[in-house]
């Protein structure tokens, strides 16, 4: 989380973004030592994602504070300096929501759209919309825009789409 420093003491400022700088000390970026062959590993599944134009999954367990979240960092930042262009969408598990089988992929929609949980909804349905109708034509877009918020917590109105209204009861 992002705390922030006022008169009044510390307060929270928000949820601090999943892709955040390196690790510093005293103000310095930390190199990351000794991780050579995973991101090596990691970046020829990613070469070969993008050749075969095939999905692929890494899983990367371990401890807590065992450099799970730095390595993603490093991989991300090995990755861009590759290819500049390259989109990375986040989502991190919640044990809070362990029942919930699609609040992972929720977190990834909002984060690919740009939305904040903390922001007004319109603005969120807007940013939602905007997104799928840049990558989904026509009248599908809206379909699309619909279904991935019920997803991403991001609710439309049913009033005027039938499917939407079937789907929630479906």
């Amino acid at each position: 989380f992002e705390v922030e420093e006022g008169c009044d003491g510390r307060s929270l400022a928000g949820e601090r973004a999943a892709e955040a700088p390196g690790r510093t000390l005293m103000g310095r970026a930390m190199p990351m030592i000794g991780r050579e062959w995973e991101i090596g590993s990691m970046e020829a599944i990613f070469r070969d994602a993008v050749e075969e134009r095939a999905a692929r999954a890494m899983l990367v367990t371990g401890g807590p504070g065992m450099g799970k979240s730095r390595l993603a960092h490093e991989l991300v930042r090995h990755l861009r300096a590759q290819a500049p262009g390259l989109e990375v969408w986040w989502g991190r598990s919640d044990p809070m929501r362990t029942g919930s089988p699609l609040s992972l992929l929720g977190q990834v929609v909002r984060d690919a759209s740009g939305v904040q949980p903390t922001d007004p909804l319109e603005p969120r349905r807007r940013r939602l919309a905007e997104r799928v109708a840049a990558r989904v034509a026509g009248a599908e877009a809206l379909w699309v825009a619909e279904l991935l918020g019920e997803i991403a917590d991001v609710p439309f109105l049913d009033d005027a789409s039938p499917a939407l209204r079937a789907a929630r009861r479906d």
